[in-house]
Parts: structure tokens; sequence; C-alpha cells
């Protein structure tokens, strides 16, 4: 196959072109605090996302991703902070700190959030759903997916954090669960 002139393997690592292939890949962070947290806390660091790429630092894309929370009613709003490495953003239930140079030398990706109650969550009884986003550009903060995600070199994984954008109670919320659709 060629792309602009070059012969390139679709699933090769560093090819730009899609595959086609698809994929949903589920991720249940770790939660070691369950107490009532503020906008601005730590929630979580350093989740994997197993197989994200097909191939030891390749490339995928994030074309969309939800939280599923088992807090019913109550909003879930987070930054999430994608790296190729593994980085701590802070104690959980406190607020976040974490050097400059920590986030540079994990390689940032990129970052998404979850936005509750901007038309992109779903109550359902005991469950709330929230659609991630990519930051945009007016105050709505419209949607800017896909992202482009590299796994580190000898590596299929990426990870990613969540700091609090809001209140929230992780007592009613036991388990988290992000999904991630991914173009390879």
């Amino acid at each position: 196959m060629t792309n602009a002139g070059v012969s390139v393997t679709p699933n090769s690592a560093g090819s730009s072109i899609s595959t086609g292939k698809r994929d949903i890949i589920r991720v249940t962070p770790t939660l070691t605090d369950v107490g009532a947290m503020t906008a601005g806390d730590a929630l979580f660091s350093s989740a994997e996302i197993p197989g994200i790429v097909r191939e030891e630092g390749g490339f995928s894309k994030i074309i969309a991703a939800f939280v599923v929370s088992e807090a019913g009613s109550q909003a879930f709003n987070a930054h999430i902070v994608l790296t190729e490495k593994a980085v701590t953003l802070g104690t959980p239930n406190a607020t976040a700190n974490v050097a400059f140079d920590d986030l540079i030398a994990a390689n940032v990706i990129g970052t998404m959030m979850s936005q509750a109650g901007a038309d992109t969550d779903g109550d359902l009884d005991n469950a709330n759903i929230v659609q991630l986003a990519g930051y945009g550009t007016d105050a709505n903060h419209e949607f800017s997916l896909p992202i482009l995600v590299k796994a580190g070199e000898g590596d299929t994984k990426i990870y990613f954090g969540a700091v609090l954008q809001g209140s929230y109670n992780a007592q009613y919320s036991d388990s988290l669960q992000f999904i991630f659709h991914i173009e390879h």
C-alpha cells in the first residue's frame, strides 16, 4: 500500500493510515480513597489502557470515550490526563500536585474531560453515563475527538488519571468504568 508515494504497511508502528480495525476497551481504575472530594482533587493516577495500540510503540485513535459511574444522578466532572508513561497526579482526595517535569517525563498525550450536564450524560436510575470530550474552542467545550495516541517504546498500553472538576463522593461510586472506542 502507498500513501503520498511512500510504501507503508497499514498496521505498522507510525503508520498514519487507518486499517479499519476497531476495538472497545473497558478499564476500571482502582479508587484508593472513597471519601467526599472537591474540585481539583486527584481521583486516581496511572490506570492502564492495555492493548490500545496493536504494535509496540504504535499509534491508534480514541474516537469516542465514556465513563459509567454507579453514582446515579451525581455528576462526574473530571479532567482525564493521557500519558505514555505512568505518572502520579497527586494523592487521591487531595489537591492534584504533579511536577511539570514529571508530566513532561511521562510524555503527555492529551487530555479529555467529562462534563456531566452539558448534554453529554445520561442518568439511568443508579448509574450515570458521561461521554468524554476533548477541549473545544468555545465556552461549551465542543467535542474535538478523535485523539491520536502513541504507546511508549516497547509498550502497547498508555496510562490515564483523573482530576476532579467538581465535588464528588466516591463512596457512591466504588467502581467507575471507562470505555474507550479505538480505531487502529
